[in-house]
């Protein structure tokens, strides 16, 4: 289905593009809200289809994405969804990969989590850039994972 898609600023800065509620119907009758989208055919998202009563349905592009592509607002974006099949739906941080794998207790306790929390801490160990923060964030995950916290808030706190 061909629509055109434009990037929009919201009043507190945030970046999103409305999407026809048809296209987020074909994907919520297979009981799939997040999905992936193709962004001008260079980048890939995961993202969740969000409704508004002000917007109707929209996804969310970050300001680091729209820097990253070099996009403005109100300009003519191409997008692809597709359903999205990873296990997280979100990308996995290598190093917080590496953390899990070596602690068997905090992995077991990474998959008893909500996958909304578990999305959360993938976010907050990948939203820094230096590989050493995301280390130290990973490891930060897996000692209070051990120590029973089950909320992503008290986790990342």
């Amino acid at each position: 289905m061909e629509h055109p898609y434009t990037l929009h600023q919201a009043a507190n800065g945030q970046y999103f593009v409305p999407v026809p509620e048809p296209l987020v119907a074909r994907f919520a009758q297979k009981g799939m809200k997040r999905v992936l989208c193709r962004v001008n055919k260079e980048y890939e998202l995961h993202c969740a289809f969000i409704r508004s009563r002000d917007t109707g349905p929209y996804i969310y592009i970050s300001k680091e994405l729209v820097k990253k592509l070099g996009l403005k607002k109100g300009e003519e974006l191409q997008l692809v969804f597709a359903e999205d099949t990873t296990e997280h739906q979100f990308p996995m941080p290598e190093e917080l990969a590496e953390v899990l794998r070596t602690d068997p207790e905090a992995e077991a306790r990474f998959r008893e989590l909500t996958d909304g929390a578990r999305r959360t801490l993938l976010v907050y160990v990948s939203q820094v850039k230096s590989a050493d923060k995301r280390v130290e964030r990973s490891l930060k995950v897996a000692e209070r994972l051990r120590l029973g916290l089950r909320s992503a808030r008290e986790i990342v706190r």
